[in-house]
């Protein structure tokens, strides 16, 4: 196999996911250096499957049994391009309103969060306590709070399979509620090169005082560990929320709050989390999905949109 990159036959996808859920991949590829990924096409054609980028796990949903999948991950130490051996994030610019900052996607969120805010910077402190990877949250423009990716973010280095290394400014990219795209690789779907791996984020911050980011932060946490599963496994928020409202009040009202199915439940503290109770099955999960989007189209004429990735 080619230096730098470790392939695992048939990894188990419940224990790479926070939810713990999930049958077995075809493979998985870890990546450990920028100077790996040309090798990864040439891989991926001797393994087969469809490849899946895989950060931190937190928002994904795989189903059982034997999936077609190969999983695409960035070693915890991956450091990109332009950055010192074993750096994930750093300071590029500064002036009297901000800095510009530049992380590894390989950087946990709430490591990226603490340390921009501490700093002085802020933009951040309303993702407190979203897991997963900086690379993760860019992908799906996580948010909280009022708070998201897409504003602080001003460029994306990412590695597109078929092409190579490609820096694309925000401008460049179809940003919206827990949507992230770019519209000049899905011109290119036919020809099979919109794969793409994110490898680094630049986020423009502006100046502030970093006592109050962090007691912002710290009182986001609190509202989070009182309102929502924080320790159960989880995969974060299931639906998006629709225009009829929040999607947890949406389904609490329609009597999900609590719901069990097997192993699997949607949380008493909060409706919009799917719980395994440590017994779970996809399968499950899936049922109670379901469920949820007919009792809560029937009572309140609100169709559902996945936030989770369900995979396979």
């Amino acid at each position: 196999m080619r230096q730098g990159l470790k392939v695992t036959p048939q990894p188990e996808l419940s224990r790479l996911s926070t939810i713990r859920l999930g049958g077995r991949a075809i493979a998985g590829v870890l990546i450990e250096t920028p100077d790996a990924l040309e090798f990864v096409p040439e891989v991926l054609k001797t393994l087969g499957g469809m490849p899946v980028v895989l950060g931190h796990g937190s928002n994904i949903l795989p189903k059982d049994g034997l999936l077609p999948l190969t999983l695409l991950r960035l070693d915890k130490n991956f450091t990109p391009e332009g950055f010192l051996s074993g750096e994930k994030l750093k300071k590029l610019d500064e002036d009297s309103r901000g800095a510009v900052f530049l992380a590894s996607a390989a950087l946990p969120l709430p490591v990226l969060v603490e340390k921009v805010c501490r700093a002085g910077f802020a933009g951040f402190s309303g993702l407190a306590g979203i897991p997963g990877s900086v690379g993760g949250a860019v992908a799906m423009n996580a948010g909280s709070f009022g708070a998201d990716i897409q504003g602080t973010l001003r460029r994306v280095g990412m590695y597109v399979l078929n092409r190579g290394f490609v820096s694309l400014p925000a401008e460049k990219l179809d940003l919206g509620y827990r949507h992230f795209a770019v519209p000049e690789l899905n011109r290119q779907a036919a020809a099979g090169n919109n794969r793409f791996i994110i490898l680094s984020a630049e986020f423009y911050c502006p100046r502030g005082k970093s006592a109050e980011l962090l007691l912002e932060t710290e009182r986001f946490m609190e509202v989070k560990r009182s309102t929502q599963p924080v320790k159960a496994l989880s995969a974060g928020c299931v639906f998006k929320n629709p225009a009829q409202g929040p999607a947890g009040k949406l389904l609490e009202e329609a009597g999900l709050k609590g719901k069990r199915r097997g192993g699997m439940m949607f949380s008493g503290l909060h409706a919009n989390f799917l719980v395994n109770t440590g017994r779970g099955t996809a399968a499950e999960a899936l049922e109670l999905i379901a469920e949820a989007r007919e009792k809560v189209w029937l009572k309140h004429g609100a169709k559902l949109e996945l936030e989770v990735q369900v995979w396979g």
